[in-house]
């Protein structure tokens, strides 16, 4: 592509939108490539064109923003590699590359892959994937299906998909309860984020509300069948149970899609937390390690979709400070609130 950009961005969900706009604030010019063929990342994904109850409310004004501020918006672009100034990537059977002078990484996060025997039987898929097709095209699962892992988002595609008919035969959740009380050094944080609070207890009311069995505390998990899926084996209060399903969706959190910012040089540290390896930092938003490059959003750590888009407009900033295209009045003044919110 000719011509040089001021920033490129990765990625086109909540942090890398988010990026964008800022940084046409700025009056920056700004390319945001993207694998997908539309915006919203993971977590907004099809927000152009799907029900708005199924995104966070300030996902809509989010895409709006970006679609209007001027971005070059290059989708179906999978970036493989970094060439200088370059970034270079591959559509639509072809390659190419685009020149800018930093680049802004929100590649997000993935689902951790959850192994138990049985787990490479087709009709095994993640929860992930059931959420991206019902919120990519509508489509559901038809047949009998079970939802199996641990995290949020396990419980939140099941309220999903019951909202639109699609009721799981079952909900089977992993977390071990000395995980729970190892947790409850945190509560007073969480306390402290009301909203938060509310839709993690609000994710738990509704699946109990739904009539949806649940099983809490679950371990054991086995999918058994010949050519494909066919029951889901667990145990649960010390009881052997056998659930028959044809479609089970596993999930065991997300972690940080870091493999880009690696590859470009960058660091990363393990989380003995959370078992995960983390993006390192320079201390602001510059990626550990690489020059002009910035990184957002859970390809960082994982903190969610709103913490993402704070994340955003931050590295926007800090990569327009470091790059000479905004004065350090501007740069302290506009980080201060987000610093703050973030925190």
């Amino acid at each position: 592509m000719s011509g040089v950009f001021d920033i490129a961005i990765v990625g086109a969900g909540p942090a890398g939108m988010a990026a964008a706009v800022e940084a046409r604030a700025l009056g920056l010019s700004v390319a945001v490539l993207d694998d997908q063929p539309t915006i919203g990342g993971q977590i907004l994904r099809g927000i152009t064109r799907s029900k708005p109850e199924f995104y966070e409310a300030w996902g809509g004004p989010l895409a709006e923003r970006f679609l209007s501020s001027g971005v070059t918006h290059i989708a179906g672009a999978a970036v493989w590699a970094r060439d200088g100034n370059e970034l270079c990537f591959s559509r639509r059977g072809a390659t190419d590359k685009v020149k800018a002078r930093g680049f802004i990484l929100a590649t997000g996060s993935m689902e951790r892959p959850m192994m138990v025997p049985g787990h490479t039987l087709p009709g095994v898929v993640t929860a992930g994937a059931l959420q991206s097709l019902m919120k990519g095209s509508g489509a559901v699962p038809a047949g009998r299906f079970v939802l199996a892992g641990n995290g949020p988002l396990l419980l939140l595609c099941a309220l999903q998909l019951i909202e639109t008919g699609a009721r799981p035969a079952a909900i089977i959740e992993t977390t071990p309860a000395s995980r729970l009380f190892r947790a409850l050094p945190l509560a007073p944080g969480l306390a402290r984020d009301l909203p938060l609070l509310r839709k993690g207890l609000g994710l738990m009311v509704g699946i109990r509300r739904s009539g949806v069995p649940f099983f809490a505390g679950a371990s054991g998990l086995r999918i058994a069948g010949e050519e494909c899926a066919e029951a889901i084996h667990f145990t649960h209060r010390g009881r052997a149970r056998i659930i028959p399903a044809s479609l089970i969706a596993l999930h065991d959190g997300v972690v940080p899609n870091d493999n880009l910012a690696v590859s470009m040089g960058g660091k990363t540290a393990w989380n003995q937390a959370l078992s995960c390896y983390e993006t390192e930092t320079d201390g602001t938003s510059g990626l550990a390690g690489a020059k002009d490059i910035w990184v957002a959003g859970d390809s960082v750590a994982i903190a969610g979709g709103y913490q993402a888009m704070l994340s955003g407009r931050l590295a926007a900033l800090d990569a327009a400070h470091a790059l000479g295209l905004c004065d350090g009045e501007h740069h302290a003044s506009a980080s201060a609130p987000l610093l703050a919110e973030r925190k």
